[in-house]
């Protein structure tokens, strides 16, 4: 097994000496917004609705698998303290974007493929000593100013989280074609070529 690095509570494998937890100097933060209300308005994305008393629960909730991933999308309120809460056992694969609420993560929750909490005063946060695993990726975004203390990543106990390039693969099957098209220009190129000669022509 390959060796676990611990930080601010979250438990993720080695990561070459990169540091697990950075903000990502190739996609802006309007992208992820852009990106998230593509995901929403996709003619796959199951939707829920924060109510208007500022919080949703789900409990015991399996939302896709790996062999039927499902797109998930919360739509939170345009005021700051609202949230979404899972709690129970609940599992599931695909996409998950929470936009404009916290996203809380209170029972034990094991998840593969994207997440996506994005918003103005929006948290990534846990509770609780029930195991949380995230295979894939989280993604985080604060589009506003976070009040003063806000804490934007809030992890109390462990949290596992594991890069997993199938998990994204079979994510990315959700999300409409047109959702990428902005970040092409903001991510890296790299040109390699392999070649070989025989000796002497």
């Amino acid at each position: 097994p390959r060796p676990q690095l611990q930080r601010d509570g979250v438990r993720l494998a080695e990561s070459g000496g990169a540091s697990p937890l950075a903000q990502s100097s190739y996609l802006s933060s309007a992208f992820i917004a852009q990106f998230a209300a593509e995901l929403c308005t996709a003619p796959a994305a199951l939707v829920d609705t924060v109510p208007s008393v500022g919080a949703l629960t789900f409990e015991n909730q399996v939302w896709g698998s790996q062999g039927a991933p499902q797109l998930h999308c919360v739509e939170g309120l345009a005021a700051s303290g609202d949230a979404v809460t899972f709690g129970g056992s609940a599992a599931g694969a695909g996409i998950l974007v929470v936009r404009n609420a916290d996203l809380v993560l209170s029972g034990t929750f094991r998840w593969e493929g994207l997440v996506v909490v994005t918003g103005g005063d929006v948290s990534f946060k846990t509770t609780g000593a029930t195991p949380k695993q995230l295979f894939g990726a989280v993604v985080v975004n604060e589009t506003g100013i976070p009040e003063a203390g806000r804490k934007i990543l809030d992890i109390e106990r462990s949290v596992r989280i594991g890069f997993s390039r199938l998990a994204l693969r079979r994510a990315v099957q959700l999300a409409p074609s047109s959702a990428f098209g902005p970040a092409y220009g903001a991510l890296p190129v790299l040109i390699s070529q392999d070649y070989w000669r025989a000796e002497g022509s």
